[in-house]
């Protein structure tokens, strides 16, 4: 069983908070790639706190993105989480915090704000420099107690943000002072008073959000439901971190792997078969329970046309005719269309958590060894290779072609009823495929 949490912190809260409970993990500041590799790991959340930027690739938006899509709840707080939510939080990245809110209002621009200089994480993460936030906090609680005038504060804050961050610590921010008119009262007052009454607004933010992901927790929250549709380009696909899976080499082995789920939703209805035998499964023991809302008539409507077009009954009166023979009547059937609509509504909203048992149930029918085989057979014959250029429309008439059935009524539909987190996603597979399909007529080595 892999962690509930994982938290990426360092400088900001070294030690461990008594509110990280039990299923709570800490890993270093995050680096470009980190959240790809944790979502990979499955987590109910991810909170960013602390994140590498100089001399290090940062941390993507786009790998924060696709954790979201993979039902995981991202947090951000104090330091390069606050940047990444205050950019992603119309996404659904979650903020929390003072210096989020100031980056999401615009009164904070600048990186340099939450920058600082630390020493190894086998030392607790020693600060060797202040971060500009924790100034300004720091002279903002000064000026309510009295210690120093609005006036004094605001040219320390301009003595500070003159300063390099890695440089920048209230020594040298108060050396800089005595040579500028400051009182001498507002310095030695500042001065006696910075021991006990110095503000670290990056620790009380890092706090924040652990208790935010607890409440989170603590509610026992359904996968994310991102509003968004991922679109899987050509950057994204040359990440050279996307290989890096738990497995086999070529990324495909493991207990679970999202490659074989994509060659299992390339052939259609065997997904859709699988699925529902999935569903059931998690229905028996309580995983999932069936949605209070039932389907509306739109979605009953798009499940008695694909049933028409998979058994030919183009008229109203073929329909009438089938209904009939099968000894029932149209009531009865819209209500069987219905129930059929309510159970895809719940394997659709339940993406994630039904993914694992899908798996389980191609292992069951004996087909998960020849689908993984495919899959990494195919990544490596892909490895390097560029995107398809092929037209959309040609990509979908090939495919449902090879499918033998009649193209969806709505492809946004269709990719999310296969567990895709957006419709660009189902586009990639298909690219994928009809590059790989090329590559193998071309080697003689069929389908």
């Amino acid at each position: 069983m892999g962690a509930d949490a994982i938290l990426f912190i360092g400088p900001s809260l070294p030690e461990r908070d008594p509110g990280e409970r039990s299923g709570f993990e800490r890993r270093p500041p995050a680096a470009q790639g980190d959240v790809y590799r944790a979502a990979l790991e499955k987590p109910r959340t991810i909170g960013i706190v602390d994140g590498y930027f100089h001399g290090v690739p940062a941390v993507w938006h786009k790998e924060i993105l696709w954790a979201m899509t993979r039902g995981i709840h991202v947090f951000g707080a104090a330091s390069m989480g606050a940047l990444r939510a205050a950019e992603l939080h119309p996404f659904g990245m979650r903020g929390v915090g003072r210096i989020f809110e100031a980056y999401r209002d615009g009164a904070l621009i600048d990186d340099d704000e939450v920058a600082l200089t630390h020493g190894p994480e086998d030392l607790g993460y020693p600060g060797l420099s202040e971060p500009m936030v924790n100034i300004r906090a720091t002279l903002d609680a000064a000026v309510l107690e009295g210690i120093v005038t609005e006036a004094t504060r605001i040219e320390f804050l301009a003595l500070a943000k003159a300063q390099y961050y890695q440089s920048r610590t209230w020594e040298t921010v108060l050396g800089a002072a005595e040579g500028k008119a400051v009182q001498c009262e507002d310095m030695a007052a500042l001065r006696a008073w910075l021991p006990a009454g110095s503000i670290d607004q990056k620790r009380q933010d890092a706090r924040e959000l652990i208790t935010a992901m607890v409440h989170l927790l603590d509610g026992d929250p359904a996968p994310m439901q991102p509003d968004f549709a991922f679109e899987w380009t050509e950057m994204w696909a040359n990440a050279v971190w996307l290989d890096e899976r738990p497995g086999t080499p070529g990324g495909v082995g493991g207990d679970f792997d999202e490659r074989v789920l994509d060659e299992l939703r390339l052939l259609g209805a065997r997904y859709f078969e699988l699925q529902e035998r999935a569903l059931l499964r998690a229905f028996a023991e309580g995983e999932i329970s069936p949605s209070d809302t039932p389907p509306d008539c739109k979605d009953i409507l798009m499940r008695i046309n694909v049933f028409r077009r998979a058994n030919g009954l183009v008229r109203r009166s073929d329909l009438e005719a089938w209904v009939a023979a099968a000894g029932s009547d149209m009531a009865a059937f819209e209500r069987m269309m219905a129930e059929d609509a309510a159970i895809r509504m719940a394997a659709q909203n339940n993406a994630v958590r039904l993914a694992t048992r899908i798996a389980d149930q191609l292992r069951l029918c004996g087909a998960y060894a020849r689908l993984a085989a495919r899959a990494r057979d195919k990544a490596e014959r892909l490895k390097g290779r560029k995107s398809s250029n092929s037209p959309r429309q040609l990509l979908l008439e090939r495919h449902f072609q090879r499918l033998d059935c009649d193209l969806p009524d709505d492809i946004d539909v269709h990719a999310a009823e296969l567990g895709l987190p957006s419709t660009g996603e189902f586009y990639r597979l298909l690219q994928n495929e009809d590059i790989y399909l090329k590559m193998m007529d071309e080697a003689g080595d069929g389908n």
